[in-house]
C-alpha cells in the first residue's frame, strides 16, 4: 500500500477510529452498491480502507475464521488500519459453562485469528457482545472472567445489555480493574431492563468504544424474518451526533487512549454517511468520500458545525 493515515485529534497525541459494522453489503434494497461502493468494485475491503481507518468485523461473530483470512485482510488495508472483532457466537450466545472440548477448541481457533492481527498491529480490540438475556448472576460473572483471562492477551470491550450489571456496579468495577477491559458504549432504543451503567464509568477507560444501532424504535423489539435489518434502518443528524462528539472530545482531554466509533445503522450506507458526518464534526478530515455517498446523503456536504 501507498498511503498511510494520519488521522490524530488533540494535542495529546490521542487517535480516534471512526468506521462501520461490516464493509460488505452486497445485495439486496439495503445494499451499498453505487452508494458507498461505485459499479466494478472488486476489492471493498480496499476500497473502504481508502475512507475510513477502521471496521468492525461481524463475520466473526457468525462463524470462526482461518487465519489465513486474517492475512489476507491485513494486506489490503494501509498502515494504521485496526480490526475490531467481535468474539465467535457460541462463546457469548452459547451455553456459557466453557467446560468442553468445544469450548478450548473455539478459544484456540479464536486466539489464533487474532494473534495474526495482533501481530500484524492491525487489531483494535475483541468484542465480547453478550445478550439481553446475560443476566448478572454469580455462575454469568465467573464466566465473564473465564473469558477475559483467556483473552488477556488483546485489549477487550465488553457489551452488557441488562440492567441486572449496571445494578451490581461494584463486581463490574472490581472485575474491570482486574482485567483492564473497556465497558461498550452504545446508543440505541432502551427498554427498562436495558444496561445503564453511570457516565463517569466510560471517561475513566483506558479507551472508548461507542456503537451506534440506530433510533429506530418501531422496529427494535420485532422479528425480521426478511433478514431486511430493518431495526437498523436509522439516518443520525447531526443534532443527534453532536453529544457523543463532545464525550469524545472530553474524553480525549482525559487522557484516554485510543477512541474506536462505530455506526451500525448499516441499509442503504447509511452507516458510512454517519461515520463521516462524525469524522468531520470531530476535527478529522476523510481522506476521500465516495461521489455516489454524497449523492444519496447530501447532509454530508454541510458544514461540520451545522446543527441540521
Amino acid at each position: 500500500m501507498g498511503y498511510t493515515y494520519v488521522l490524530g485529534v488533540d494535542t495529546l497525541n490521542n487517535t480516534i477510529f471512526i468506521g462501520t459494522a461490516g464493509w460488505s453489503y452486497p445485495g439486496g434494497k439495503n445494499s451499498w452498491n453505487n452508494i458507498f461502493y461505485p459499479p466494478g468494485t472488486a476489492d471493498e475491503l480496499g476500497f473502504y480502507s481508502r475512507v475510513f481507518n477502521c471496521v468492525e468485523v461481524n463475520s466473526t461473530f457468525y462463524r470462526l475464521m482461518s487465519p489465513s483470512t486474517a492475512r489476507s485482510w491485513v494486506q489490503r488495508v494501509p498502515h494504521g488500519f485496526y480490526f475490531t472483532v467481535k468474539l465467535w457466537n457460541r462463546l457469548t450466545h452459547g451455553d456459557l459453562k466453557g467446560k468442553d472440548a468445544a469450548f478450548e477448541n473455539d478459544v484456540t481457533s479464536v486466539s489464533n485469528f487474532l494473534r495474526v492481527l495482533q501481530t500484524a498491529n492491525t487489531l483494535g480490540c475483541l468484542i465480547m457482545q453478550f445478550p439481553p438475556r446475560f443476566h448478572y448472576s454469580r455462575g454469568n460473572a465467573f464466566y465473564l472472567e473465564k473469558l477475559l483471562e483467556l483473552f488477556s492477551f488483546c485489549p477487550v470491550a465488553v457489551e452488557l445489555r441488562h440492567h441486572s450489571w449496571s445494578d451490581n456496579m461494584d463486581v463490574l468495577k472490581r472485575m474491570r480493574n482486574k482485567y483492564n477491559f473497556t465497558i461498550v458504549i452504545t446508543d440505541e432504543p432502551r427498554s427498562r431492563s436495558s444496561f445503564r451503567p453511570p457516565l463517569y464509568l466510560y471517561v475513566q477507560q483506558d479507551f472508548l468504544y461507542l456503537r451506534f444501532h440506530g433510533r429506530n424504535r418501531n422496529a427494535w423489539w420485532e422479528d425480521d424474518p426478511s433478514g431486511e435489518g430493518k431495526r437498523y434502518d436509522y439516518f443520525y443528524t447531526r443534532v443527534e451526533l453532536q453529544p457523543f462528539v463532545r464525550m469524545v472530545k472530553r474524553a480525549l482531554s482525559r487522557n484516554v487512549g485510543k477512541v474506536f466509533v462505530i455506526f451500525n445503522n448499516h441499509p442503504r450506507g447509511q452507516a458510512p454517511a454517519n461515520a463521516i458526518m462524525f469524522m468531520q464534526m470531530s476535527g478529522v478530515s476523510p481522506p476521500f468520500v465516495p461521489p455516489g455517498l454524497i449523492t444519496h446523503y447530501p447532509e454530508i456536504c454541510q458544514s461540520p458545525q451545522s446543527p441540521g
